[in-house]
């Protein structure tokens, strides 16, 4: 690895958005975004921990002031391009997401993380953080 001198002091990440991708976003009323499913591979390893309930997550969403919920694979469709998807996540009106790429999706757009379950422990949580200030709740049980 090479030196070159040059250090960087912006360490935040960055979702550029198409205005075309936000055009998904125009369905009225305030949602909750949901994704709990990662894809991690394993029912009995750590990796397994990064999912949660979809049951719970759409609950909590609609406990704490969002009157439906898109999801990850049900009402967001994974075929989507994933700006398309960041696009609704950004405008959703809380998020409740695993430890993903949603999760930092969700940050490098500036936008609050309402609930992010780390289920494999808060030094999981401290390895991968962002590197710029942030607002979230993090957590290491499932939404109730």
């Amino acid at each position: 690895m090479y030196n070159l001198g040059v250090a960087s002091t912006n360490y935040r990440t960055e979702v550029y958005l198409d205005p075309a991708d936000m055009r998904w976003t125009h369905s009225g009323g305030r949602y909750g975004f949901l994704h709990c499913k990662t894809g991690m591979p394993g029912l009995s390893t750590a990796a397994a921990k990064k999912d949660f309930d979809s049951t719970a997550g759409r609950r909590w969403l609609l406990n704490n002031g969002c009157e439906r919920v898109k999801e990850v694979g049900v009402e967001v469709s994974m075929d989507l391009p994933m700006s398309v998807q960041f696009a609704i996540m950004h405008a959703a009106e809380k998020v409740c997401l695993a430890d993903s790429v949603f999760y930092h999706a969700c940050h490098a757009m500036g936008k609050r993380v309402d609930f992010a379950y780390f289920g494999r422990g808060l030094d999981v949580h401290t390895v991968v953080m962002p590197l710029h200030n942030n607002n979230e709740r993090v957590c290491t049980t499932p939404p109730e």
